[in-house]
């Protein structure tokens, strides 16, 4: 014969499991740390993400460039300026993307080093508690690559 007891489920011969109500933990002191550091992780990599300029030149001549355009790409931070071919215009900036830490000095540095015939090399230097490199490998100052890295 099958008894049914109060606190049992089913009714199975021999076999008695009983219903406990969860119990809801309250939040505590711990858990709210948890929480902080949790959204704390999540703004930290978003902002400790790596900033980059990249400035290509190709086939530039002692007055200029003859096409001049620029990409900007906000989700990841990337802005590129490309610059080709012998003509009468800049290789600059329409946009300038200011957001990235040593801009304007560091691609000044790496330009000046190209110029005194230093042709690829790098540079670091920290800036705001954050280490800034650029990079430059180039034949000349009208055939080259230069990127910054914050």
């Amino acid at each position: 014969m099958h008894r049914r007891q109060y606190g049992t489920s089913l009714p199975v011969v021999g076999l008695q499991v009983r219903y406990v109500q969860p119990v809801t933990p309250r939040p505590t002191m711990n858990a709210h740390k948890w929480s902080v550091a949790a959204i704390a992780l999540c703004l930290g990599s978003m902002v400790c993400t790596a900033r980059t300029i990249i400035i290509d030149k190709r086939d530039g001549g002692p007055n200029g460039f003859n096409r001049v355009w620029e990409y900007h790409d906000y989700k990841v931070d990337k802005h590129i300026l490309y610059c080709r071919g012998a003509g009468y215009e800049a290789c600059e900036w329409t946009h300038s993307p200011e957001i990235v830490r040593g801009y304007p000095r560091l691609i000044e540095y790496a330009e000046q080093r190209i110029a005194a015939g230093e042709l690829s090399g790098s540079y670091s230097e920290e800036i705001d508690g954050v280490l800034c490199t650029v990079q430059w490998e180039a034949q000349d100052p009208y055939n080259a690559t230069i990127t910054l890295e914050d």
